[in-house]
């Protein structure tokens, strides 16, 4: 569940994961949240395990991929592709925090 600029809340049924936000520059919140789910998706289908870390990456993409977005105008600018996310410093590092559900 994305919640604007206080992040995004991911569960896997076992575990939460709470993530804040990449900073960046608002200038339209257009197409964030399509942004995040697509990037989501994009993370979690890279993996051949689904696991912790499998989701704490997908968290990351989407979260840079919503973040890319809202600093253009337009929906669909500010797309990241897989080489830009991977290649930049910028998407590296967000603080995750997982909360066992047991």
């Amino acid at each position: 569940m994305t919640e604007s600029d206080k992040g995004v809340l991911v569960s896997d049924g076992k575990n939460i994961y709470k993530a804040g936000i990449f900073e960046g520059r608002l200038v339209d919140r257009t197409g964030a949240g399509d942004a995040f789910g697509s990037g989501f998706v994009a993370g979690l289908m890279k993996s051949q395990i689904f696991d912790e870390k499998a989701v704490k990456y997908a968290i990351r993409l989407g979260s840079a991929n919503a973040t890319s977005v809202i600093e253009s105008i337009d929906a669909k600018e500010g797309i990241l592709t897989r080489q830009e996310f991977e290649k930049s410093p910028r998407w590296k590092n967000l603080l995750i925090k997982v909360k066992n559900l047991r």
